[in-house]
């Protein structure tokens, strides 16, 4: 589970190694609660300007498009300012040195340079936003199907083990 201030850390570095894409997917992902895959293959016709409509690529389970975090929703507007005009169609996230969508592996590499700069453990890795997100929800006091709509699970099980509401919201 990333803190905040892991997070922190992580996008300051990856804005001063000059990737802005990567920043901006970790805010997202910390936003939404999902998979790397599932945010770096986001197109640019699943943001509405407030919120992602996205669809779990491992079950296609989908919902309600999930609000971004204000921070979230800033930074991924001004990076989508510098962008040019694209198809709806095109990736929402695009590789800053080459363009084009971003491949994993070519991610993995990145994110452990980035998380090695910033002074990061090595065992944080972007899977684990998706963990943080239903964590933070559960310890908040969401329930299991609220959990289950953020993390697209496809069973009601499956969010079973995050609710657990602890001392800092109840």
């Amino acid at each position: 589970v990333w803190t905040l201030a892991q997070r922190d850390t992580y996008v300051t570095k990856a804005y001063e190694l000059e990737w802005e894409s990567i920043a901006v997917m970790v805010l997202v992902a910390d936003s939404i609660a999902q998979s790397p895959i599932d945010v770096t293959t986001l197109k640019r016709k699943t943001y509405d300007g407030r919120a992602i409509d996205v669809a779990r690529q491992k079950t296609g389970v989908t919902d309600a498009p999930i609000a971004l975090f204000l921070e979230a929703k800033a930074a991924l507007d001004a990076y989508l300012a510098k962008q040019p005009p694209k198809h709806p169609d095109a990736p929402l996230f695009t590789h800053d040195k080459i363009g084009g969508e971003w491949n994993p592996s070519t991610l993995a590499k990145w994110h452990g340079r980035i998380r090695a700069a910033a002074g990061l453990p090595r065992e944080l890795q972007l899977q684990d936003f998706r963990t943080s997100g239903q964590t933070e929800g559960g310890a908040a006091g969401a329930t299991v199907d609220e959990i289950r709509a953020l993390a697209r699970h496809s069973t009601r099980s499956a969010g079973l083990h995050y609710v657990h509401p602890d001392a800092r919201f109840v």
